[in-house]
């Protein structure tokens, strides 16, 4: 990440204090807020996401606790909250995503889903009128049900298959966004 310029408000603390072995130790705290930065390319995904968690938080501090033992050796161990704000970031952006393609998914099958039911539609009618016909004209029901309970499980077993066909076939073009 290329950043141009980087400016804002600080304010810098520390405090120390000498061990008994005549070692130093203590802590610096830097505070950053109302943050202007610019980068190179906002548009590359990397750099969007820390400069939009940057420049939109509200303050950023770091924290450096420092050793200075008695033999003169330094120790330093640092941390911020910088991660966070990103992590937080990242979140927010896969939350955006995830709702656009979830409306995009359920829109795509439910199209696909009422087509099927057009379809089978002229097959309902048609066994409607073999349920009506077996009223008036037959005489064994039960052969009758057992063959109207046979296709209707075909029907519902043909729908359940084209559904999961045309789920799967609308699933395998939907291309996730790559971070």
């Amino acid at each position: 990440m290329n950043i141009k310029y980087f400016k804002g408000k600080y304010r810098f603390r520390t405090e120390f204090g000498l061990d008994r072995d005549l070692g130093t130790r203590g802590k610096a705290t830097i505070d950053l807020s109302d943050i202007k930065m610019e980068v190179v390319n906002k548009e590359e995904i990397v750099s969007k996401i820390i400069y939009e968690a940057i420049t939109e938080a509200p303050k950023i501090v770091m924290e450096v606790n420092y050793l200075i033992g008695p033999d003169g050796k330094v120790f330093i161990d640092g941390k911020s909250n910088v991660d966070k704000l990103i992590s937080g970031k990242v979140g927010k952006i896969i939350d955006q995503y995830a709702k656009k393609y979830e409306k995009q998914l359920k829109d795509y099958l439910s199209k696909q889903i009422n087509e099927e039911l057009k379809k089978n539609e002229s097959l309902a009618k048609a066994f409607n009128g073999i349920e009506e016909l077996s009223k008036i004209n037959l005489k064994d029901t039960d052969a009758l049900k057992k063959l109207l309970e046979e296709k209707k499980k075909e029907i519902n077993d043909k729908v359940k298959q084209e559904t999961e066909s045309k789920i799967k076939e609308a699933t395998k073009d939907i291309k996730l966004p790559k971070f």
